[in-house]
């Protein structure tokens, strides 16, 4: 009510002066109309928005209609619409086009029409019907910098003559009607020379055509003042933008099917003898926009599915035919399968030429590295030599008031004294093994293990000399009993506690070793790059440790609200890692390090600084909520809106970053495309490739592998029968413990296969679990063999023979159908559980390091796997009261 009595006051207030209202909209719209070189450039990246929006756009539908999906036409729309809200899509369409992903947006929800009822106004949306089989028009719009740019295509499925020949006529008008928009031309000649074209073609297509054939564009979407139609007398100038249009609405074919047909590209005027057309990256022509899902006898013609990732037509044709076309669309989609089929089939060919080119080359760079001298790292040595282990240097030094006949604990000297035939003879803590209490009736005893030459414990730090005097002995074990259990039980407790304390200032002492000073930070005067409120794992002091990262000349230097400092130094930094927000609201920097650094007297290699976006609200009772929602919809909107500012905040400091350090410390980012689950420690994580590693960088502890320090890949446990595989990565330091990752689905090994071919990584497969730690040793012990006997091509030999004995038991197991026992428990279990247990037989092997031959440290054993087989096979042969069921 007051702001109409303002109104009211305004308008009294104009009338006393005498002055008139008039619209400006006009004069606005024509200083608007040429665009100038910085608003060309925006529509141009535009230009490229649109087409990768209309391309995922053209992808998802041939994914429908490739796995004959019932999916609504608004479903489909949104799917493409929350592209803006994929972080890892938004990141690659960010580095492909080189634009700003904060400035894109979209100008109208994807609209997408089929099933005869189309609408061909800008203002159309995507209704609830199920996506039909037919004409499918697809119309994708949007904005950079708020400039606005348009791309429409129609395509057909299993498309009729006449629907190919009024496709053709009005992409040559569309065409036409581009090469016409030329500077000095009035916009109705434009259109009228268009229209003449379509009479001499098809007069029919005049009446059924839309009224305008485009309309200008930019900051606006529709310039109303630019409109190509029969009384627009608007000269065109040279920097104007279009939306160049051709719709026909209400048309039949030859079977009766109603359908339309609509083509849009945004067209910039030039000077030059051609215009610039910005949506151009995806192809109309018909034979990239028509599928064929027809089966018939004779072949007439050939139609090709179109690859739109490059805009060019197809390699794979599938045929349509003249007679008998298939009735079901599942039948058409099995069609367009096996074409998917076939490409895969060539993909896996290429990946092994690939592969075994990769195989030659990494057998050269053996050969190289032996001759060098360098196949075998020598491997550092942190044990301790025994003779450098003493408790006390003389008699004098024992410690006074020692107990006869009883065990003492001498703490300050990190050593027992143990009663042997009346005397104290004292042993350092170090080489004691373990300590075992075991109650026997009324005693108790207490059992001394120590290290020995050739222990098989991997905890001794002890490094024995070589043994020249066959009469030197070791002492294995000493045992002793009492009754006096109280007494027992301390010294048990004591011997434990000192081991502990020795051990853990023994592995203090190693880090200290492995420490190196980094350089001193040198501080930036004036204004710096800085990102306030971040956090930081691990925390400095307390719980959590707030404060402010800041960029300075030679690196980073993380400052807390108490005054802590942590400074990271670029030359010390190895990996640097982006992971922006998605899913779990947290936007985080992760920083790799050359050599540790001692945070609360630990040391790591790993320093995580990180924000978080907030919780994700929880809906407590349960409710059911409505789909108009407006608390639900400004919730998930706020933190939408949160985490794109923190995604812009962090992106803009590791820009900054970037520059300052000249790409001495250059962020990557993970590829979630390209993730995968497993489980390289206890817990299951999701992996992500980089591009020079493969991390995991929520759950603690870090997982981080970088790909220049790997030798081979090779991916155990694959077979049929089994849902999970395992993955080992070796090393080209033959001295480090493989990494594996266990239980990863066998969903993921097609993709992970690729990615490995990608990033130049030679792999292998097998159906067991190699004995790693022996083969190496085997390696390192022998290089000579190992070269000889053809490097790691032995694996690959070794990889054949498993798909001979998987094709054998998968014929074998054909031949009977499973069946089930009395209690109704089948002989072949779905049980992962029981899987694994199966499994064991093709668990690790017992390698022999004396053995010079390596096909003994990765056959198989035949005899073990035939009667393998002859088990399973036995049960199905004797069941002959037992009711068969479908395998």
């Amino acid at each position: 009510r007051q702001m109409c009595i303002r109104d009211r006051e305004y308008e009294s207030w104009v009338a006393s002066k005498g002055y008139k209202m008039r619209d400006i909209g006009t004069l606005i719209q024509e200083t608007l109309c040429v665009k100038e070189a910085e608003e060309l450039e925006h529509i141009r990246k535009s230009g490229l928005l649109s087409v990768a929006f209309e391309k995922k756009f053209v992808e998802e539908v041939e994914k429908i209609i490739d796995e004959d999906q019932k999916v609504k036409h608004s479903d489909i729309s949104r799917k493409i619409e929350m592209l803006l809200d994929n972080s890892v899509q938004m990141v690659i369409i960010e580095k492909n086009l080189n634009i700003e992903k904060s400035f894109v947006d979209l100008a109208y929800a994807p609209i997408i029409q089929s099933g005869g009822k189309y609408d061909l106004k800008p203002q159309a949306t995507s209704d609830d019907n199920i996506l039909s089989y037919d004409t499918i028009i697809l119309s994708v719009a949007s904005k950079y910098h708020g400039y606005n740019t348009n791309i429409v295509r129609s395509l057909f499925i299993d498309p009729t003559p006449d629907q190919k020949a009024t496709y053709n006529t009005l992409l040559h008008a569309q065409e036409l009607l581009i090469q016409s928009l030329r500077p000095g031309v009035v916009l109705k000649d434009v259109y009228n020379k268009v229209i003449e074209f379509l009479k001499s073609k098809d007069a029919n297509l005049i009446e059924k055509l839309i009224a305008y054939l485009g309309f200008g564009i930019g900051l606006e979407f529709k310039e109303n003042n630019l409109t190509v139609n029969a009384k627009c007398e608007k000269v065109l100038e040279a920097g104007m933008v279009f939306n160049a249009v051709i719709g026909v609405n209400g048309l039949t074919t030859s079977k009766g099917k109603s359908y339309a047909v609509m083509i849009a590209d945004t067209v910039v005027i030039r000077d030059e003898e051609h215009n610039e057309v910005v949506t151009k990256g995806l192809s109309k022509k018909y034979d990239d926009i028509s599928y064929s899902l027809t089966e018939n006898d004779e072949p007439a013609s050939t139609s090709t599915k179109p690859n739109h990732a490059t805009g060019q037509q197809g390699s794979h044709a599938t045929k349509a035919k003249a007679k008998a076309p298939v009735e079901s669309a599942r039948d058409g989609a099995r069609k367009l399968r096996s074409d998917i089929r076939g490409r895969n089939e060539n993909e896996e060919l290429a990946r092994k030429g690939h592969q075994n080119e990769l195989l030659k080359r990494k057998e050269e760079e053996i050969i190289e590295r032996w001759r060098r001298g360098n196949l075998i790292s020598s491997k550092k040595d942190n044990k301790m030599a025994l003779q450098e282990i003493s408790s006390y240097r003389s008699p004098a030094d024992f410690p006074k008031g020692l107990k006869p006949n009883q065990i003492n604990i001498d703490s300050k000297n990190s050593s027992i004294l143990v009663p042997i035939f009346g005397q104290l003879v004292p042993f350092h803590i170090s080489v004691l093994k373990n300590v075992t209490k075991a109650e026997e009736g009324k005693t108790t005893a207490l059992r001394l293990n120590f290290h020995i030459p050739g222990g098989s414990s991997t905890l001794s730090n002890l490094k024995f000399p070589e043994v020249k005097n066959t009469s030197t002995v070791y002492i294995k074990e000493l045992s002793f009993k009492s009754t006096n259990t109280a007494a027992m039980s301390n010294l048990y407790k004591e011997i434990r506690d000192l081991q502990k304390n020795v051990r853990q200032q023994t592995n203090e002492r190693i880090d200290h070793n492995e420490l190196k000073e980094q350089d001193s930070i040198i501080l930036m005067k004036g204004t710096k790059p800085t990102l306030p409120g971040v956090m930081t794992r691990p925390v400095l002091s307390g719980k959590k440790s707030f404060g402010t990262l800041e960029c300075h000349q030679n690196g980073l230097r993380f400052q807390t609200k108490k005054g802590e400092k942590l400074d990271l130094i670029f030359n010390n930094i190895r990996f640097s890692f982006f992971q922006p927000g998605e899913g779990d609201m947290t936007v985080l920097l992760h920083f790799h390090l050359k050599t540790p650094v001692i945070i609360g007297k630990k040391k790591t290699y790993d320093i995580q600084f990180y924000c978080e976006a907030g919780n994700i609200a929880e809906d407590i009772d349960f409710r059911r909520r409505a789909r108009d929602d407006y608390d639900e919809i400004e919730l998930e909107e706020r933190e939408r809106e949160a985490i794109r500012k923190l995604n812009q905040e962090f992106s803009n400091f590791v820009k900054q970053v970037q520059t300052v350090s000249k790409d001495r410390c250059s962020f990557e980012q993970p590829y979630k495309d390209l993730g995968f689950y497993g489980s390289p420690n206890k817990s299951n994580v999701f992996l992500m490739p980089t591009d020079k590693c493969l991390v995991n960088l929520t759950e603690t502890p870090y997982f981080i592998l970088a790909l220049e320090d790997v030798e081979i890949a090779h991916f155990e446990r694959v077979h049929y029968r089994l849902k999970n595989f395992d993955f080992t990565f070796v090393f080209k330091d033959y001295n480090k413990s493989v990494v594996r990752i266990n239980a990863i689905p066998t969903e993921y090994l097609e993709k992970i296969k690729s990615w490995l071919d990608t990033v130049d990584i030679l792999f292998f497969e097998g159906s067991k679990n190699l004995n790693w730690t022996d083969l190496l040793a085997h390696i390192r012990k022998k290089p000579e063999s190992f070269i000889k006997d053809g490097g790691w091509r032995i694996l690959q030999e070794n990889d054949d023979e498993d798909e001979e004995n998987e094709d054998e038991l998968a014929d074998d197991d054909s031949e009977f159908q499973a069946e089930d026992d009395e209690d109704g428990d089948s002989d072949i279990s779905d049980d992962p559980d029981a899987e694994d247990d199966d499994d064991e037989a093709y668990g690790d092997e017992d390698f022999d390091d004396d053995d010079d031959d390596m096909d003994d440290l990765v056959d198989e054993d035949e005899d073990s796997e035939e009667d393998r087989r002859k088990k399973k096979k036995e049960p199905v042969r004797q069941a002959d009261n037992r009711k068969k069921v479908k395998k």
